[in-house]
């Protein structure tokens, strides 16, 4: 989890180039750790919606089960996104660096400017968001982390709005969801009869061994 972590920051931040071969073996290999399966579940009619927990239940049926809203960001990661930032890691970055400034920042995503060392004498201002994700988990653990899907590119499962099994620790009622075609973690109602009935998809993923 470390190698994980400080890829990542490394990656987003400008931080001390790593080197490559290794550490992106290992990121896969960790990432790798389940896998999608390949038919995404879907309700094709518009008098019933798949919500959160039909999903939840389905992919138990098949045995299998629905990604947790930290596994998806994974996800993003091994397929090119910036991936996973810990809060604690920005909080240190934004400490040590007097070059960085917040532009934006509110419940839901914080934007921030800084400078990158691009080569010896240039550097580069550099803009980002990050999505803020309070994930409270199937088990009752809590995890906090933020979020970025530039980069992502997968090929590997169907274009499809689907989702985790989280559910949101400060929006009661809402949990995470993803887009399996073009990246991006979301919150939507979780309810049976929600406000806005959007077509969701139960995209199971498997353990690995």
């Amino acid at each position: 989890m470390k190698l994980l972590l400080s890829f990542f920051s490394a990656t987003l931040f400008g931080f001390s180039a790593l080197a490559a071969s290794a550490e992106t073996k290992q990121l896969e290999t960790y990432a790798l750790k389940f896998k999608m399966v390949p038919k995404a579940f879907t309700i094709s009619n518009d008098k019933e919606y798949l919500n959160q927990k039909i999903a939840i239940d389905y992919c138990n049926s098949k045995q299998t089960r629905l990604p947790s809203a930290r596994e998806v960001a994974m996800f993003h990661a091994a397929h090119g996104a910036y991936g996973i930032v810990e809060v604690a890691d920005l909080e240190k970055f934004l400490k040590n660096n007097d070059k960085a400034e917040v532009l934006i920042q509110d419940n839901w995503s914080v934007t921030i400017r800084f400078v990158k060392k691009d080569a010896p004498f240039k550097s580069l201002t550099v803009q980002t968001k990050l999505i803020l994700v309070d994930a409270i988990n199937l088990d009752g653990s809590n995890d906090t982390f933020y979020f970025s899907d530039e980069g992502y590119q997968s090929s590997e499962v169907e274009n499809n709005w689907a989702w985790t099994s989280s559910a949101s620790k400060r929006h009661p009622g809402r949990g995470f969801y993803w887009h399996s075609g073009v990246g991006g973690i979301s919150l939507g109602d979780s309810s049976a009869n929600p406000k806005v009935k959007a077509s969701m998809a139960a995209q199971c993923v498997v353990d690995v061994k």
